[in-house]
C-alpha cells in the first residue's frame, strides 16, 4: 500500500518539494545515503500524475524523471544544515495548472521491474492572489 502525503502549491508558480525517504518501519527510519542510493539505481524511473479524480483519463500534470522533474538525491540539503535523503519534486511554473484540488501518485519502475506505487494523495494548486492574470 502506497503512502500518503498531501501536496499543496499556487498555480503558475514553480513547485519545488522534498520528500524524506524513510525505511516502512516499524519503527519508520530516515534512509542511510547507501539506501536511497540503491533505490535511484533500482527504479531510475520515476513518474508523478496528478488527475482530478482516481480512474479519470484526463491527466492535468504530467512530471518524470526523464525530464528532470523529479529525482532521487540521497544527500538533500535541509534546513538545519545537515543532509537526507529525499524525492525532490521540482516543476516549471508552466506546468502547475489548473488551481484546485485534484490526486495524485507517484510510481517508480526501473529495468525489469514496476511500476510500483511508492506515494499519493491530494494534489492542491490554490489560485495566485499577487498575479491577476493566473
Amino acid at each position: 500500500m502506497p503512502h500518503t502525503l498531501d501536496l499543496t502549491g499556487v498555480r503558475g508558480d514553480e513547485f519545488l518539494h522534498a520528500i524524506p525517504l524513510t525505511s516502512p518501519g516499524p519503527p519508520v527510519r530516515p534512509l542511510t545515503t547507501a539506501e536511497a542510493q540503491a533505490i535511484k539505481d533500482a527504479w531510475p524511473d520515476i513518474h508523478l500524475q496528478v488527475r482530478a479524480r482516481a480512474g479519470s483519463a484526463t491527466v492535468l500534470i504530467d512530471l518524470t524523471s526523464a525530464g528532470g522533474e523529479l529525482a532521487i538525491e540521497p544527500a538533500y540539503p535541509q534546513p538545519d544544515g545537515t543532509t537526507a535523503p529525499a524525492l525532490v519534486i521540482h516543476a516549471a511554473a508552466g506546468k502547475m495548472d489548473p488551481a484546485g484540488t485534484s490526486v495524485y501518485d507517484i510510481q517508480f519502475s526501473g529495468p525489469g521491474t514496476g511500476p510500483f506505487t511508492w506515494i499519493g494523495g491530494k494534489f492542491t494548486l490554490a489560485q495566485d492572489v499577487t498575479d491577476a492574470t493566473a
